[in-house]
């Protein structure tokens, strides 16, 4: 089964429950209830159903639901639950809807009313099923299953979703979620009231019916008044064995959507007001709300009509405003109520009208009436049942309770919020009335007023709707149209009446106009008559406007509308201009052909819209600019209209004036249309046509032109420019910005290039050329690109020099991309440098020459890489004065070769750098120079590369090469030798082996030697592609520095020695090199990586061993000897074959050798033990292993044969050899002495071999007499109490210890004890306190006690085996002493000593039997006795003969003399409570032993006592993991912690809460696996986890072949697992393998 999540709520459910039901009524108050919360949840629909049928249980979630599977109430309704809604349930009374203003119910409370029915109720929503259980008979108070459909749980569990199924039409989908929910309610039976602890009222189906009944007949109407989303509310009945209900009433809100939004308008509002009132956003328009709406609502019974009532009804959120002044906030926080008022009257009483009396609500009726016949609704503060209000009878209330602040929030709605719910239901009703009196009237009544005369509904008009408000009304009534006038009211009412009535319209409006045209035209005013006008334009059928005298002229006079005559036109706004550039301005003469400009925006739009509608005929047409075109040309009348120029006359202003008109039309105006025409006036006082092909216009300002440009008009007139009339340029000023497309400014580079002539030849002065380039470098700064033909005339302009020249030339004269211009950074040197010849380098040497040729002509500038590349550098060796130029070079460099990697290539092999030796370099040594290439050269400021060169070594840069702050760094770039390749290695160890055989300075080879072997072992890995070269002469050639076993320097091949990692392991064998290896493949490749041979090792122990006293590495042997142990303990951890070898071989090298160092001596293993434990060390001819070589080296010790310890055979052999020295002579006192000495140590080993059960041959021992002579073990007799006094022999002899055991000797017993009264530890607590009590004692405590208490010497101890039991403990102490009877009552088991006293509580017999959850050895001391319980008979000491230990004694400690007897035993007690063993104990101390026993641990109740440990910590506040940690440590997990938490398991069982948390330990840390679910599953069953329970079922099923394959294997002899392998597909062999190896591991 699919494992549903908990759902229980958070405080006890059952108790709580039955209080809140005392408080609830029953009967049909339950419905309202519920209907209140669907309401909430905005539903519209909720359904009630009774089911009589009582359903199978076969196959339900738990088998315990077949108590609910009988009849029951289900309830449906149209929305889903939310997480609130989820919440308020498990809240219970801590409802999610307190502060929702939005809600009138608290589902935590009003939901529970359901139990009053039932004990538990189930429910389905969206895709949740949800049972809700509060007496736990099932679940913890609940259960969710989410997903349920996806789940396929209606499938599975069939019989538990048949309920919801068995409805019929009203059943609901279990294959997908539900968009709604639906409740089932199973009655209580009589049964159920038994067992039941909320309610033992019994619920039959047929009381549900008569709470049907008894809600249609008296709630039904009601319930709908005033609730905000409920419009429907059905009641059906499921008959015994039926599968379709039956419907028995109906009530519902006929036309719900009409008026849907009036009731909801409040409930919507409310929650963004609060929220703006709390946050002082709310404004005082904005504080209240009301609202009104006439209902019907219908009750059927079955399908009959029992009633129809039309309600009026208004509701009203009073001033928010208002309320929170006063009541300071409190109505929404405190109160969770709001100033919701609202008022409901019946229209259609019926007959019984005295009868008639409304009532009072709360969203729902009240049980109190109204004198009056309206019902009143408000957000009272009622009572817990919601059956009365809260009000003042009771004076008695403090002024800033609760309960006061609800008397004053009813009294502020009865006397300030509902009166003026009272005004708004007045004047809603005066509206009705005035309703009924309009549907009273007749057609032909003459009562309204018209303009001269009473007119009825046939014969007035009433105002057309659009223009109620305008003065078009007030028009019609002037002219006599028959139009009624009424207040609006009367109006508004009269048209939503029954009757016919009529609207004026434009088209009747001008059929009176028509049909009179004496009482309007010419008499009303212009602007009435452009009303009227304008109200007629808006009929879509313009016809109706043919033949009125209404169309407003330009010259200030009316125009007969017709199809006939001239055209009229309508200048649009884009058109029409301003002041002096209107049109009608510049065509005075013919205003009779425009329409008014002065129209008003509206009207002008309406009648334009008209005019270029389809189908318009009339003579009224829009202006448009081909028709301004063509006035124009008429205006200048030219007689050739081709010719480009004309004169200009006087038609001056009128020009200026036109252009004016365009410019201010620019954007609405085509120019284009008027290029043709002559409108540009020039400077030669000529009129132009606006555009000509490749000829432009330009202006004659100055203006934004730099000083220096002052004469650039007489430059650009001599290139060809057309300027325009200066005065036409000074009158339009304004409006250059819009002529910019024809006429240009001199700043617009681009429009003076294109209006150029490249073909005629132009002579400019030199100081004009440079004008002309100045002003081109300015403005093309700022021109976007130019084209390939702005450039070419450019070039063909004669304004350029050639460096050195000075004519002006044209860039004609050479083909494209023969002229260079000459690196910046060297223009100025030309003349010095070498250049090539055949090319041309213009002068750039001016900001604007440099701009022109380089940014805009695009003339190639060398760059310094390219000149001095491929200008300079060939011919370099050419030049006389080297040395300079290669200074001059060096200082470009940095940029040459970043601009050609080449070029470092072709420098680095020029022998062009002076050089000498380092200390030349550094300036320490006269100049002997030569010339190297850059790539032959050292880093003369490495000091790790100057080292490894000799001092007449000539390999480093001098003079400024060497300087850091010249050119020294450039070296490096060329390639100098900042670190050594494999082949300067391989010179260097070449020229040390030459300089070494010469044997001259040895010492300054060896010391270069060492360096260059260091430097190798830091660069190792920068040696990339190592070449066989490279790594044989490291490896095999004799320069490796070295010193030898002597001292003595010497070189060698990496053979022949090692580093100081292996020093100690073969300097006396091998040289040593002077450091240590930190590249991993360095060693590795002089093969250092591994361990020196096994051959080399044994010699240097050898050497080691055998080493003379004044050797100067004498001081060395501890460490050599480490070293070689540590060789032998890493051979001994490795398992391989060669390892093996090693061990062999060493193992036979050192065998009978004296190898082991201790104390500056060499022994054999023979002669070293690892525990001498006696002090007869010195004495013995066998030394003990240093601790620190048993801590570090055991192993090794151990494989090469050193013994643990002394055997007896070593002391009887010592004692043997003085008996035959003395020769049956008294020995001396100091042979005596020893030979004790050894007895004694023979006896301590002889006493641990029986504990370890082994048998010791004494045979041979010598025993000295009372003589002092040595007598054979077997001759001899022992007294142990000769020469002591008589109170000495008392002491000695056994104390006489009582029997005291309890009545019943057998284990089991008390474990059934335990078991069978249902034991557990604070059941045990709980025993030893109600005891206490029964012996009067006043004091009570308990110590958890974790000292360690251990004593070496057991004879201190009641026996030794009491030793186990001196661990941790648990002490339990009162001030009451224990009397005969009560000792006696101890050890009857079950019974006690207070069966027959019905003044005790307790059974002692009991309580003391439940301490052995924590013991299996119990101690108390009680007055002047103490006694101990051992039921196992374990550890008590032996007595009696034949000799056997008692399972209990009892003993007077003062007159036994038990803590001098005893004083290990006694320890423990004296720290607790004064408890010294000297005096009277005047009250009873119990003590329960730890158990740290080394066998095997007895267990009486079957768990281990560290279990119970981690238990009372819990049990005592502390938390789960912490008491882990506490007893066991930090890190406890693995194997152990798995056994330790299902032990824990067994334990907690019976404390539910703590048991739970165990529960998820288990399943969240997934311990359950295929070895250990059976197990597991069985733990659950047997201490009912039932969580856990079905988490391993349902692991079993998932994984049952895996988990039975595991078993099988576990069974399987280990020997067969390969076998069985063998025989499995390939496919499986994995998973098969893992199984196998995981059973292999559990059992070993």
């Amino acid at each position: 089964m699919s494992g549903g999540r908990r759902f229980k709520p958070k405080e006890p459910y059952t108790h709580r429950l039955k209080k809140i039901l005392e408080e609830y009524p029953e009967s049909s108050q339950v419905l309202r209830e519920i209907l209140q919360n669907s309401d909430d949840a905005q539903s519209t629909e909720q359904v009630f159903i009774l089911d009589h049928n009582t359903y199978r249980d076969s196959s339900l979630f738990k088998s315990g639901l077949n108590r609910f599977q009988g009849p029951a109430l289900l309830s449906k309704n149209n929305t889903k639950f939310n997480d609130d809604d989820f919440r308020s349930l498990e809240n219970l009374a801590d409802s999610e809807k307190q502060g929702q203003y939005d809600k009138i119910g608290e589902m935590g409370v009003s939901f529970n009313s359901i139990y009053h029915l039932c004990d538990s109720c189930s429910f389905i929503t969206d895709d949740k099923f949800v049972i809700l259980d509060p007496h736990e008979w099932c679940y913890e108070g609940g259960t969710v299953y989410d997903n349920f459909a996806k789940d396929n749980l209606s499938q599975k569990y069939f019989d538990q979703f048949y309920p919801f199924i068995n409805l019929g039409k009203l059943s609901i989908p279990c294959d997908g979620s539900f968009e709604g929910t639906i409740f089932r309610y199973p009655l209580r039976t009589k049964q159920g009231s038994k067992e039941s602890k909320i309610s033992k009222t019994i619920y039959e189906p047929n009381q549900v019916l008569e709470m049907f009944q008894t809600f249609f007949e008296k709630d039904s109407i009601n319930c709908l008044l005033f609730l905000r989303y409920i419009e429907r509310i059905e009641f059906y009945e499921l008959k015994k064995g039926k599968s379709e209900p039956e419907l028995l009433y109906k009530i519902l809100l006929k036309d719900a959507e009409k008026v849907r939004k009036e009731r909801q308008i409040i409930v919507k509002e409310i929650t963004p007001m609060m929220k703006n009132l709390k946050e002082n956003k709310l404004k005082q328009r904005e504080s209240s709300l009301n609202t009104s709406y006439c209902v019907s609502l219908v009750r059927y019974e079955k399908e009959i009509i029992k009633e129809d009532s039309s309600w009026f009804i208004v509701n009203m959120l009073g001033d928010l405003l208002k309320a929170n002044h006063n009541f300071l906030g409190d109505f929404g926080e405190r109160l969770g109520t709001v100033p919701n008022v609202g008022l409901a009257a019946k229209l259609n009483s019926g007959q019984d009208e005295d009868n008639l009396h409304g009532g009072l609500f709360c969203f729902f009726p009240l049980q109190i009436d109204t004198p009056f016949r309206v019902s009143i609704n408000g957000h009272f503060a009622v009572t817990n049942n919601r059956r009365d209000l809260w009000s003042g009878e009771n004076k008695d209330l403090a002024i800033n309770s609760l309960a006061n602040l609800k008397v004053r929030w009813n009294h502020y709605l009865f006397n300030e919020t509902i009166p003026q719910a009272w005004v708004k239901f007045l004047v809603g009703f005066n509206n009705i009335l005035l309703e009924n009196i309009i549907n009273k009237l007749n057609a032909d009544d003459k009562i309204f007023c018209g303009p001269n005369q009473m007119l009825s509904i046939s014969t007035g008009y009433i105002q057309d709707e659009l223009y109620a408000e305008s003065a078009i009304p007030n028009i019609l009534s002037e002219i006599g149209f028959p139009l009624i006038h009424a207040p609006p009211e009367i109006i508004e009412t009269l048209k939503k009446s029954h009757h016919s009535f009529m609207f004026y319209s434009p088209k009747i409006v001008s059929e009176f106009l028509r049909g009179d045209k004496g009482k309007w035209q010419d008499k009303l005013t212009r602007k009435k008559t452009l009303e009227l006008f304008n109200y007629l334009l808006r009929d879509e059928n313009y016809n109706i406007l043919e033949g009125l005298k209404m169309l407003p002229l330009a010259d200030g006079t009316f125009k007969t509308i017709s199809r006939n005559g001239t055209i009229t036109y309508i200048c649009p706004d884009n058109l029409i201009g301003e002041g002096e550039n209107d049109l009608h301005e510049i065509f005075k003469d013919q205003l009779g052909k425009f329409i008014a400009k002065d129209l008003s925006y509206g009207l002008l739009s309406l009648l334009s819209n008209k005019v270029t509608t389809k189908g318009w005929n009339f003579k009224i047409e829009m202006l448009t600019i081909p028709i301004i075109v063509d006035m124009v040309k008429k205006n200048l009348n030219h007689p050739n209209p081709n010719d480009i120029e004309i004169d200009i006359e006087n038609r001056f202003e009128w020009i200026n004036q036109l252009w004016n008109y365009l410019c201010d039309r620019f954007k609405e105006i085509n120019l284009a249309l008027f290029e043709d025409i002559h409108l540009i006036p020039t400077k030669q006082n000529t009129l132009r046509k606006l555009k000509i092909d490749q000829i432009k216009y330009f202006w004659n300002s100055t203006e934004g032109l730099q000083n220096s440009f002052d004469q650039i008009h007489s430059i650009l007139e001599k290139l060809g420019i057309i300027f325009v009339n200066n005065d036409f340029e000074d009158n339009i000023t304004d409006l250059k910005i819009r002529l910019l497309a024809y006429i240009h400014n001199i700043k617009d580079v681009k429009s003076v290039l294109s209006s150029l002539n490249t073909d005629e030849v132009y002579n400019l002065h030199p100081l004009e050329a440079e004008s002309f380039i100045k002003y081109l470098s300015c403005y093309l700064h700022i021109t976007p690109t130019l084209t390939e033909d702005h450039i070419e005339t450019i070039k063909c302009l004669p304004i350029f020099k050639e460096v050195g020249k000075d004519e002006l030339i044209s860039l004609k004269l050479k083909e494209k991309g023969n002229w260079f211009l000459l690196p910046i950074e060297d223009e100025k040197e030309y003349g010095q440098i070498i250049a090539p010849t055949k090319f041309g380098f213009l002068d750039a040497t001016s900001t604007d020459s440099c701009y022109l040729l380089e940014k805009i002509i695009k003339i190639r500038r060398l760059s310094q890489a390219a000149y001095w590349i491929d200008f300079v550098v060939p011919h370099l060796k050419f030049n006389q004065n080297a040395i300079i130029v290669v200074e001059k070079l060096f200082e470009r460099l940095p940029i040459l070769l970043s601009s050609d990697s080449s070029l470092k290539d072709k420098l680095s092999n020029l022998a062009i750098v002076p050089c000498g030796t380092v200390k030349m370099a550094h300036g320490k040594q006269d100049l002997d120079i030569v010339k190297r290439r850059p790539i032959d050269l050292c880093d003369p400021w490495n000091p790790k590369i100057t080292q490894l060169f000799f001092d007449d070594e000539k390999v480093f840069p001098v003079e400024k090469f060497s300087n850091q702050d010249n050119y020294y760094h450039l070296l490096k770039m060329l390639g100098i030798r900042t670190s050594l390749s494999q082949k300067d290695v391989i010179e260097r160890i070449k020229t040390y082996a030459t300089r070494q055989k010469a044997g001259n300075n040895i010492d300054d080879v060896y010391d270069k030697s060492l360096n260059l072997f260091i430097y190798i072992d830091e660069n190792w890995d920068s040696f990339r592609d190592k070449n066989d070269e490279f790594l044989s002469i490291i490896k095999s050639s004799k320069w490796i520095p070295t010193i030898d076993k002597y001292g003595k320097t010497s070189f060698s091949c990496s053979s022949e020695c090692r580093d100081t990692r292996d020093e100690y392991l073969v300097s006396l064998a091998l040289s040593i090199l002077s450091h240590q290896i930190k590249n991993i493949q360095f060693r590795k490749h002089l093969e250092w990586n591994r361990y020196p041979p096994v051959k080399i090792v044994l010699e240097q122990m050898k050497l080691c061993s055998t080493m003379p006293k004044n050797n100067l590495n004498i001081e060395k042997q501890p460490k050599i000897c480490k070293a070689i142990y540590k060789y032998i303990g890493e051979a001994l951890s490795y398992d391989d074959e060669q390892s093996k070898q090693e061990v062999e071989e060493l193992s036979e090298g050192l065998k009978n050798k004296n190898w082991i160092y201790c104390e500056g001596s060499f022994y054999a293993s023979k002669d070293v033990v690892f525990n001498l434990s006696t002090n007869l060390g010195k004495e013995l001819p066998i030394i003990q292993l240093p601790a620190d070589y048993r801590n570090n080296f055991r192993k090794v010790f151990e494989h090469m044969g050193v013994r643990e310890k002394v055997d007896i055979i070593d002391f009887i052999n010592m004692i043997e050899n003085i008996a035959h020295q003395a020769d049956n002579k008294r020995l001396n006192d100091e042979i005596l002495s020893k030979t004790i000495r050894i007895l004694e140590q023979i006896g301590k080993e002889c006493n641990k071999s029986k504990k370890e059960g082994k048998l010791n041959d004494l045979k041979n021992l010598f025993i000295p007499s009372t003589d002092g002579i040595l007598i054979n073990l077997d001759e001899i007799k022992f007294d142990d109490r000769a020469g002591l006094s008589n109170e000495e022999k008392e002491n000695c002899s056994e104390i006489d210890f009582e029997d005291y055991e309890q009545s019943e000797p057998l284990t089991t017993r008390i474990n059934n004890i335990i078991g069978v009264n249902n034991c557990s530890l604070d059941s045990m607590f709980k025993e030893f306190l109600q005891n206490a009590d029964d012996a009067g004692a006043h004091r009570f405590s308990i110590y958890i006690d974790e000292r360690p208490w251990r004593e070496n010497d057991h004879s201190l101890l009641l026996s030794e085996e009491m030793h186990n039991w001196q661990g941790p403990a648990v002490w339990i102490y009162n001030d009451a002493k224990f009397e005969e009877k009560d000792f006696s009552s101890l050890i009857k088991l079950g019974v006690g000593g207070k069966s027959d006293d019905d003044g005790k509580i307790g059974r002692f017999g009991l309580g003391i039997t439940t301490s052995y959850h924590l013991t299996d050895v119990l101690s108390f001391v009680s007055g002047e006795q103490i006694a101990f319980l051992d039921p196992h008979a374990r550890f008590l000491p032996i007595r009696g003969n034949p000799p056997k230990r008692s399972r209990g004694i009892k003993f007077n400690f003062l007159e036994k003399k038990f803590r001098t007897r005893f004083e290990g035993q006694c320890k423990p007690y004296l720290a607790i409570k004064n408890c010294d063993f000297k005096n009277i104990f005047n009250g009873t101390l119990l003590k329960y032993f730890d158990w740290e026993f080394s066998g095997n641990p007895i267990i009486i109740n079957g768990t281990q006592f560290n279990t119970y440990k981690v238990l009372l910590r819990c049990l005592y506040g502390m938390p789960y993991p912490k008491a882990v940690e506490n007893v066991f440590g930090e890190g406890f997990e693995g194997q152990n912690y798995v056994d330790f938490i299902l032990d824990f398991l067994k334990a907690s069982y019976r404390y539910k809460p703590l048991n739970e948390l165990i529960q998820n330990d288990i399943m969240k840390r997934r311990l359950v696996n295929e070895r250990n679910v059976k197990q597991i599953l069985e733990l659950s069953c047997k201490y009912e986890a039932d969580r856990l329970k079905d988490y391993c079922n349902e692991y079993f099923k998932r994984n049952k072949d895996i988990v039975n394959a595991t078993n099988t294997i576990q069974n399987i002899p280990q020997n067969c697992t390969e076998d069985i392998l063998q025989n499995i597909p390939q496919n499986c062999t994995e998973d098969i393998t893992h199984i196998l190896q995981n059973c292999t591991d559990s059992r070993n």
